[in-house]
């Protein structure tokens, strides 16, 4: 029986320099899972953490910053679920003076 999602990715709003997490599990356990960001494997490093606890798996990205917005996804075999991050206080406001 191939596994599925038993819970799926939901779409997440952050603060910027907050923790971000992103959770979804199988309905096996011991399932090796792919994550990507935009289309693109992505692997732990000092500020992103791949966990998996028998049939949850978790994303978390400490100290989120700007270039973390986007779309992520867990891949496992042939399913996958995805959501996106935003981050919140990104709104730019460019204030355009035109002189008459």
């Amino acid at each position: 029986l191939k596994p599925e999602f038993t819970k799926k990715l939901t779409n997440i709003k952050v603060k910027e320099k907050g923790k971000a997490v992103l959770i979804c599990e199988l309905s096996k356990e011991n399932i090796k899972v792919i994550w990507k960001k935009n289309g693109k494997e992505i692997q732990s490093d000092n500020r992103l953490k791949i966990v998996a606890d028998m049939k949850v798996h978790q994303l978390i990205i400490e100290n989120v910053t700007l270039e973390d917005i986007g779309e992520y996804s867990c891949v496992a075999g042939d399913v996958s679920t995805s959501a996106t991050i935003s981050v919140e206080g990104t709104l730019v406001c460019i204030l355009v003076v035109v002189s008459s």
